[in-house]
């Protein structure tokens, strides 16, 4: 009691106290809240000081791009690359103060200003009609508040959401296109001058000597200067507008050991005895159990790949099986199911009835009415050719359903087998393909007496067991605890007894996913590694990669970061991978040209290198040549008619040129229609470069 009432004296304070355990629970809230949109834990990124939730961009990925079917982290990117756009798209527009109003949308969403993203949508590939009845029933939906309050539509309605939301954006940005479009004009002089570079023709005949006619091994070994100078002269091609970070990695492949080998083996073999019991009926089913490969088809000789089933095959009794052996990394057996004189080509016909996937029921009224078909021909007396042309739906009907004569392996799979393989000349049978049910009867058959096998295949990869795998991510784990360093790595792979060797990525940014050599995989946490990790730091972690068709880990791999770029022209350091080839082939280039000497003359080049051969080339300064050489082509229009150039370094190899002809540019160009050319062709090009200048500009 004395309790009670000292807390009915100190209310007050209780008051208080709760008021201040609210306030915080409140203020706890609001700052997660925050979180969310303000570069917290739960913020994806910014664009241009615009945060980027990442339940906002997990939703809008699963209902843009959710069936694609393509790698998730290809999908993330897209999504991306997506929102930042439409946010610099959202900032530039209201900084122009241009929007889209309802009865704009109502247009693009459903006509007759049909948005280019509906177009592609709701349109037939074929005929580029659109759905607009399919587009009427989403407008009543939307009309209603169908898409919103229906539990049937809800998620259909999301993914409309997501629909408008691109219309949107993609209008916004052809406006901005348009705004600026407006302002864009070629003066007089510009017209001039690239009227005279593609109209000024030339005709070249030229010697090619390739980069290669210089083995690497003949040039010095290439020095920091040499990349660093390289770099110097093409800062503007390196140059970076994200960090990027550059990877050293160590693969530990993964192989099946001599103890693996042996247990697959055995399985196979104690399966070829219950093969050989195996009846025909039932050997599909054997052999799918097994994973293995069964075809109605009979194989000639010279269509099997693998020469040890030749030899042994064609010669044994039909029922026996041959293993195990190996082929293509896999134990196999095979047993021969029967032996026939295969046709070389055969003629036939057919009555085509097709399945329409919209009606219900519609597989089993074909199948009816073809069963029916073939009854009325084997037993009531109407003649194939009179019920081609009442059923059938393709353009043989009034032909009586004649396909004429043709070879193995012009029909489409199924049907192929039938008319080969399973059918007797005039027997009738029916087959499904992907164009619907056919009656089909073989008229005739040619055949120049080729033997063929049937076969029925089962076979184990041989890859390595889980122990081996556990035991080779064992010793990868051990070598990156015991290497905390990019140069303790190095000497480690130096030293190494194994055939080990490290590999440096290109410079890649921070959003990267694929790594050149490994994949995908577990590329994208190396990349997140490198993100956080310092220079020079190995990772603790060992990434896994998995063999996509037989799902077991083929390498485990330590990664380190090798350099870190800022923004800008990455370090000499980071680089190195990217600019060997090509400083290797500047040194060759230079080595060519003082070997080819100033000869210029095309012959003394050919009898120097008596495998090249003489080339001519038309050629434009300002237009596209089958050469991508820029450079050379420049070179060779200073050139006089019948003049021959000094060696000139380019891009495939060192070129001697010689001048044939020339013809100047017409003197009075059309500058109206030029310069309208010209801004047509920019205005083109607007769309994409637009964006890419927003985004030079934002954070």
């Amino acid at each position: 009691m004395a309790l009670i009432g000292q807390i009915r004296n100190n209310l007050w304070l209780v008051v208080v106290l709760v008021g201040l355990a609210m306030a915080g629970f409140l203020l706890m809230e609001a700052t997660s809240s925050s979180n969310l949109t303000g570069g917290g834990v739960n913020t994806v990124g910014k664009v241009a000081g615009k945060s980027i939730d990442v339940r906002t961009f997990d939703r809008k990925m699963t209902y843009r791009y959710g069936n694609s079917g393509a790698d998730v982290n290809a999908v993330r990117t897209q999504m991306w690359d997506d929102m930042v756009n439409e946010a610099l798209i959202d900032k530039q527009a209201a900084a122009l103060g241009l929007s889209v109003s309802d009865e704009e949308m109502n247009t693009l969403l459903y006509g007759p200003n049909f948005s280019q993203i509906i177009r592609r949508d709701f349109g037939n590939p074929q005929t580029g009609i659109i759905d607009t009845n399919q587009l009427k029933q989403i407008r009543d939906l939307e009309n209603t508040n169908q898409l919103e309050t229906n539990p049937e539509y809800k998620e259909f309605g999301y993914r409309w959401k997501e629909q408008r939301e691109r219309v949107k954006y993609d209008y916004l940005q052809t406006k901005i296109n348009n705004l600026i479009g407006g302002s864009v004009y070629a003066p007089t002089w510009m017209v001039n001058m690239q009227h005279n570079d593609k109209s000024a023709l030339a005709k070249f005949r030229y010697v090619r000597v390739p980069f290669d006619k210089i083995n690497n091994s003949e040039v010095d070994g290439l020095s920091d200067e040499d990349y660093q100078t390289y770099l110097d002269n093409n800062k503007m091609k390196y140059y970076q507008n994200k960090p990027t970070s550059t990877i050293s990695y160590v693969t530990f492949e993964v192989q099946a050991s001599a103890k693996d080998s042996a247990n697959i083996k055995q399985r196979i073999v104690d399966d070829i005895e219950t093969m050989k019991k195996t009846e025909d009926d039932r050997i599909q089913m054997f052999v799918d159990s097994k994973q293995g490969a069964f075809d109605e088809k009979y194989f000639l000789e010279d269509e099997l790949l693998n020469d040890e089933v030749k030899e042994n095959i064609f010669n044994a009794e039909i029922g026996s099986v041959y293993g195990p052996y190996t082929d293509n990394g896999e134990y196999k057996a095979v047993k021969l199911l029967g032996k026939k004189t295969v046709p070389d080509s055969v003629q036939a016909r057919h009555i085509l009835l097709r399945i329409d996937p919209n009606i219900p029921n519609s597989y089993q009224q074909v199948k009816d009415t073809i069963n029916k078909i073939k009854d009325m021909i084997e037993n009531q007396g109407f003649t194939f050719d009179s019920l081609a042309l009442r059923y059938g739906t393709d353009g043989t009907r009034t032909e009586g359903g004649d396909l004429g004569v043709f070879p193995q392996n012009r029909m489409v799979k199924p049907f192929n087998d039938a008319v080969f393989f399973q059918l007797e000349k005039n027997e009738l049978g029916i087959v499904e393909s992907q164009f619907g049910l056919h009656l089909v009867e073989v008229t005739k058959s040619y055949s120049s007496g080729k033997k063929g096998v049937k076969l029925a295949y089962i076979g184990y990869p041989i890859i390595p067991s889980k122990e081996t795998q556990q035991a080779r991510y064992r010793e990868a784990l051990d070598f990156a605890k015991t290497h905390r360093t990019l140069d303790e790595l190095k000497k480690a792979v130096s030293d190494s007894d194994e055939d080990l060797t490290i590999e440096t990525t290109i410079p890649m940014d921070e959003n990267a996913f694929f790594i050149e050599g490994l994949g995908a995989g577990d590329s994208r946490s190396i990349v997140q590694f490198a993100n956080e990790a310092e220079e020079g730091e190995v990772s603790v972690k060992v990434y896994r990669y998995t063999d996509n068709i037989r799902y077991y880990d083929n390498k485990y791999v330590v990664a380190a970061v090798a350099a870190k770029n800022d923004v800008g022209v990455p370090s000499l350091n980071s680089m190195k991978k990217t600019l060997e080839p090509l400083v290797l082939n500047e040194k060759k280039g230079a080595m060519l040209v003082n070997k080819i000497g100033d000869v210029a003359n095309l012959d003394a080049v050919l009898e120097l290198y008596e495998d090249l051969k003489l080339d001519s080339l038309n050629a434009s300064i300002g237009g596209a040549s089958v050469l991508n050489e820029p450079k050379v082509i420049a070179s060779g229009f200073k050139l006089a008619a019948g003049q021959a150039s000094k060696p000139i370094v380019g891009n495939n190899g060192v070129y001697v040129l010689q001048m044939v002809e020339k013809t100047e540019p017409s003197s009075t160009p059309d500058v109206g229609s030029l310069r309208s050319q010209y801004t047509s062709n920019t205005k083109s090009t607007m769309r994409f470069s637009l964006l890419q200048a927003l985004k030079k500009t934002a954070k």
